[in-house]
């Protein structure tokens, strides 16, 4: 049934999107799934989720929040090498 496969990952009124449990979002970052869960109460930069159902307890995560998320701890190794000589140079 990979079509009822499609459905449990659609959320109303944003279309299609991979949306994932807590544990398969670890997986997604191959890490544990302890850490996951605490980088979501990090108090600085959370991962966003949703808790959806009655009792709040299911928690649902979208994979392109975490791929946004992710972006922000980006960094660069390129050096501009215009600048590496300004810093020589001066």
């Amino acid at each position: 049934m990979k079509n009822g496969k499609k459905l449990k990952n659609t959320i109303r009124g944003i279309g299609i999107q991979e949306v994932f449990t807590v544990s398969e979002a670890a997986d997604y970052l191959r890490i544990s799934e302890r850490l996951f869960r605490d980088l979501m109460k990090d108090p600085t930069h959370p991962i966003p989720f949703y808790r959806i159902g009655s009792a709040g307890r299911l928690i649902r995560i979208r994979k392109v929040e975490i791929d946004e998320w992710l972006e922000n701890f980006r960094s660069t190794s390129e050096i501009d090498l215009d600048e590496m000589i300004n810093e020589l140079i001066l």
